[in-house]
């Protein structure tokens, strides 16, 4: 089931505090999950730089399939937690070449297939997550040959051109404008409602929709590898994935979608021009 929804992201809070902190990583919002690619296992192209603080999951050549995973199964199911938040910045360039540029996306994965953190899908439509079972996954597609741009909630190693759901139009925010684009993922267990806001951090237009699926029967169990896959098609594009941070803490969600909108997107703005400068 999949709804679009006005309420903003549980991470607000910490990156509030971070803001009063004055932190300049968005990354660094969080105390006590996982910050970066430290301790992750990577799989096709996928190459970690910058002292563990970049991914990179295709390098703008074509057929590419990649894949990371933290090497600690998380929880996604414990009651005293409530929940987790995922918050990375999304980072695409490609050089027109085709009308199939660019191509083809990522997903933000959760896994307990039987390869564990050597699981890797197919290049093209299947983002590098087909086939990978015992799964869900946060999808953002690039490709318009046989789909439209967008995201959407998928399991058991479909996508939106492998048997899943279709994708959802992201307006305002635009996946191939190259600008980067602040992905935050917040599930609360006791609702099953996964709530996905991406901004653009050069326009600060925000979407916001949500799923209910219960994720811990999707994976089958109270835990999961989480990581991230990508790939690209008969196009081509250069993906990246910086600022990543995993939270299994529960924090409470604010009411309105303005701070979201105003305060969230100002945030990231700031920080990642200073990291531009740094």
């Amino acid at each position: 089931m999949m709804c679009r929804t006005h309420t903003s992201p549980r991470t607000l809070t910490h990156l509030a505090a971070t803001l009063a902190l004055g932190l300049t990583s968005v990354a660094t919002a969080r105390a006590d999950g996982i910050s970066g690619f430290a301790n992750f296992a990577t799989n096709g192209n996928a190459a970690i730089s910058g002292n563990n603080s970049a991914l990179t999951l295709t390098t703008g050549q074509t057929f590419q399939a990649s894949s990371a995973w933290y090497k600690v199964a998380q929880p996604l199911d414990n009651p005293s937690l409530g929940g987790f938040t995922a918050q990375f910045v999304y980072n695409m360039t490609f050089v027109p070449h085709t009308s199939f540029d660019p191509s083809e996306g990522i997903t933000f994965t959760l896994q307990n297939a039987a390869a564990g953190t050597a699981a890797l899908g197919g290049s093209g439509g299947g983002l590098g997550y087909s086939g990978i079972t015992k799964s869900a996954s946060v999808q953002l597609n690039l490709a318009t040959f046989l789909d439209t741009p967008g995201t959407v909630l998928n399991t058991q190693g479909k996508t939106g051109q492998d048997g899943g759901k279709a994708y959802l139009p992201t307006a305002p925010v635009n996946l191939k404008s190259t600008h980067p684009i602040l992905v935050t993922l917040s599930y609360d267990s006791a609702t099953t409602k996964l709530t996905e806001t991406l901004v653009d951090l050069t326009t600060k237009d925000t979407f916001t929709t949500s799923y209910v699926d219960n994720l811990a029967a999707e994976v089958g169990g109270p835990t999961a590898f989480i990581g991230l896959t990508g790939a690209t098609g008969a196009g081509q594009s250069s993906q990246n994935i910086t600022e990543f941070a995993f939270d299994t803490m529960a924090v409470p969600e604010p009411a309105g979608m303005t701070l979201a909108a105003v305060g969230l997107a100002g945030f990231a703005v700031r920080t990642w021009r200073r990291r531009r400068i740094a």
